[in-house]
């Protein structure tokens, strides 16, 4: 056999395994489609079982509640804060764990 039909083997068996690769990609993302499909059912049948939503109204606010507005937006802010600062620190710790240097 020449070279030429070795080349012609390598790339027919290299054509055959892409080919196989390829399907087994896309068995794998018809799995994940058919799990997010299914989940997608459920919530929509969940959807189309609830009766009544309950729907509050918004009345604007008063002087007399004034106080107490602005207290809760205070603890709102804080609590934001607090929710980014423990973010933050979680990321630095994070990022201190990973060892760079890998020789």
């Amino acid at each position: 056999m020449e070279w030429t039909g070795w080349l012609i083997l390598v790339v027919s068996l290299l054509g055959i395994y892409l080919t196989g690769l390829i399907g087994y990609r896309l068995l794998i993302s018809t799995k994940k489609l058919r799990q997010e499909v299914a989940r997608a059912d459920q919530l929509i049948s969940e959807l189309k079982n609830v009766e009544h939503l309950a729907v509050e109204f918004s009345w604007p606010s008063t002087g007399a509640e004034l106080e107490e507005l602005l207290i809760n937006r205070e603890l709102l802010k804080r609590a934001r804060r607090h929710r980014a600062e423990a973010r933050k620190r979680k990321l630095i710790e994070r990022i201190s764990s990973i060892e760079v240097d890998k020789r």
